[in-house]
């Protein structure tokens, strides 16, 4: 079975309301599909990041499968993300049970997630580690936003990237661990570009391949 397809393109963002009635927001370049039966509503992640809103239904619980691992929803408000073989869980809300893949299973147990919590993990290494999140910036994304919070400069520049189709990239490697805080717009890399360069004496220089390559502004530069 195939099941119903959801995707989005590059920079798209779409809220769909799925099959059970529960609501799923797709981030951009992401793919997902519905496989439900009589007694079990299944999603898979295929790729990119999703946020789902479940309804509950304790005749038919909710399972997404992402990197071999299963996601099964108690009734609450998660993340999901796959990048390559790697996946990350993240519980807004409620409670959600997360199981490896099968060949780890005699290694790792299933984690039950409290709010808060993100778990990550991959389907080729033996990866299984949770952290905490700050909830007020893991929900940005699912609103439009990148809500930075003394994140690097690297890792915003890696997020902003997965949305356009031109990256922006460091021309200096000791920018990379540069703290910013601020809240941008996911896709509009102008404005970004524009608050680095008032904010942080940086400045954006195209390349001759049709790229933006961020810089330490030079003196008196303006």
């Amino acid at each position: 079975m195939f099941g119903v397809r959801h995707a989005t393109a590059l920079g798209e963002q779409r809220t769909v309301t799925l099959a059970d009635g529960s609501i799923a927001i797709l981030d951009t370049a992401t793919v997902l599909r519905e496989r439900n039966s009589d007694d079990l509503r299944r999603i898979d992640l295929e790729h990119g990041q999703a946020d789902f809103q479940v309804r509950q239904d304790p005749a038919r619980p909710f399972v997404v499968h992402v990197a071999g691992g299963t996601v099964t929803a108690l009734g609450t408000r998660f993340q999901v993300r796959l990048e390559d073989t790697a996946a990350a869980i993240t519980l807004l809300e409620g409670s959600v049970q997360v199981a490896p893949p099968d060949s780890r299973r005699t290694r790792h147990a299933p984690a039950t997630l409290v709010p808060g919590q993100r778990l990550r993990f991959d389907a080729t290494r033996d990866d299984w580690a949770t952290d905490t999140v700050d909830l007020e910036a893991a929900r940005g994304w699912a609103e439009g936003q990148l809500r930075a919070r003394n994140w690097r400069l690297a890792d915003l520049l890696a997020e902003m990237n997965r949305y356009v189709t031109t990256p922006l990239r460091l021309g200096d490697p000791a920018l990379a661990d540069l703290p910013i805080s601020g809240t941008f717009h996911v896709g509009d890399q102008a404005s970004l570009v524009l608050t680095l360069e008032r904010g942080w004496s940086l400045r954006a220089r195209p390349t001759a391949d049709g790229g933006l390559v961020l810089d330490p502004a030079k003196p008196g530069a303006k």
